[in-house]
């Protein structure tokens, strides 16, 4: 490697330090809110919440190109103190207390907020950072770039999320700290990932790209320009399907597993689920390094369905330990996420694209969650909201390689018509 591939390489690593420092805290905190908040506020805050994020999401990514990757990130990151404030505030009150609706709620805003800025800016990062170590080694390929830029990002973020769920085991068994103490310990270390980040440099972008940050008018033409495409709707499948399957495991299968194995062993098969991801993110690397990204989007789809499938057609979620497998199969699914669906997204809509092309997986990934956690406040009986979700996976899981199959087809007719319009424009220059 050359200096200056060191020097983006490492840089790139520090800013996934930062990212996962702020994330990981809120996303282990995030997963003991079934024992914090009373079940009513659970369903319809954290309903707000991802409604937040996919509102948001539809502009997050203008800001993004409007502030440039760093200053939007540091923004981000500071909005997330607020979730952990206004979460430790509805703790402290009790189930009990009105107070916790109006704090929740000021959580949630703020979380939903960081969120889709958080999704946005990581576009770029990793777009641009591939660019960069591709530029300095012509056989280099973008693609496995930027899929080792993935994989290395997830593992730096899985294993603080288990690093964090340790911690989380450590402070319940050892010193019985009870979870709004142990959220605003969190909240004290998310809040040094805005520190982190201001020590990163932020990755120019590509030459031929226009320089700098750009007017509020040129980037919403970028977003226009973008839902406008058919292969934003097409490749939507799999955030869809991850969507549901995360609001799925949050509201039954972690209500089951309160009545089974006990709340307390949260941070043991959250740690089982990270420790999944942390793993299969390399193989998977190292597979779409062999034969591209489809076939790991397929296997993913394969996942989805087993999920569903022991679900609806056995009691294992019921038996003990057995409920870990649910788990093991949650972090295979983030693991193709976070590898074969993001470096496609990013194949598909590089460049000045990026930023949006990662806000729009963030909206999809979290409108089924949104419409799923607002069933739960309807009433809703778990086991008939648990069925129903477990369909609605399958159905989106059968649609994932068909729409991705037109996608691609729809990508290779549009370079193709800028090949033949590129040649046209070259005869035209000789004539």
């Amino acid at each position: 490697m050359t200096d200056k591939q060191i020097a983006w390489s490492a840089n790139f690593y520090v800013f996934c330090v930062a990212y996962a420092v702020g994330t990981a805290t809120a996303v282990t905190s995030f997963d003991f809110e079934n024992f914090v908040l009373n079940e009513k506020l659970m369903s319809i805050g954290t309903g707000c919440l991802f409604v937040v994020i996919v509102l948001f999401s539809f502009v997050s990514g203008s800001v993004i190109g409007i502030l440039g990757p760093k200053k939007g990130m540091m923004l981000a990151l500071a909005l997330l103190t607020t979730y952990f404030v206004g979460y430790a505030a509805a703790g402290f009150v009790g189930e009990e207390s009105p107070l916790q609706w109006p704090f929740f709620m000021i959580s949630a805003v703020g979380c939903g907020t960081s969120v889709s800025l958080l999704g946005a800016g990581l576009g770029p990062w990793v777009d641009r950072t591939a660019v960069i170590l591709c530029q300095e080694d012509e056989e280099l390929n973008l693609s496995e770039v930027t899929a080792l830029l993935m994989a290395n990002f997830s593992v730096i973020l899985y294993g603080l999320q288990a690093t964090f769920m340790l911690i989380l085991a450590a402070l319940q068994g050892f010193l019985h700290l009870s979870y709004p103490v142990i959220i605003v310990i969190y909240g004290c270390v998310s809040a040094t990932a805005v520190l982190i980040m201001t020590g990163v440099r932020e990755p120019p972008e590509p030459e031929g790209e226009r320089q700098g940050t750009r007017s509020c008018k040129d980037q919403g033409r970028i977003t226009l320009r973008h839902y406008r495409d058919p292969r934003v709707l097409l490749l939507a499948m799999v955030p869809l399907t991850v969507g549901l399957v995360s609001a799925w495991k949050q509201t039954s299968i972690t209500g089951i597993l309160k009545e089974t194995i006990g709340e307390n062993q949260l941070g043991v098969v959250s740690l089982i689920e990270a420790g999944t991801a942390i793993f299969f993110t390399k193989v998977f690397e190292k597979v779409i390094r062999c034969v591209g990204t489809n076939p790991v989007i397929l296997i993913g789809t394969v996942f989805f369905f087993a999920m569903t499938l022991l679900s609806l057609f056995t009691n294992l979620a019921h038996d003990g330990w057995w409920i870990a497998v649910f788990f093991v199969l949650a972090g295979l699914g983030n693991a193709v996420y976070d590898t074969a669906a993001r470096v496609i997204f990013l194949d598909h809509f590089p460049g000045k694209r990026a930023a949006v092309a990662f806000a729009g997986m963030n909206m999809q990934q979290f409108i089924g969650s949104a419409v799923f956690y607002f069933m739960g406040a309807g009433g809703m009986d778990r086991e008939v909201k648990s069925k129903i979700q477990t369909v609605c996976t399958m159905v989106l899981a059968a649609l994932i390689m068909p729409c991705l199959f037109l996608a691609d087809k729809l990508k290779q007719k549009t370079v193709d018509d800028s090949s033949d319009e590129e040649l046209e424009s070259s005869d035209d220059e000789h004539l």
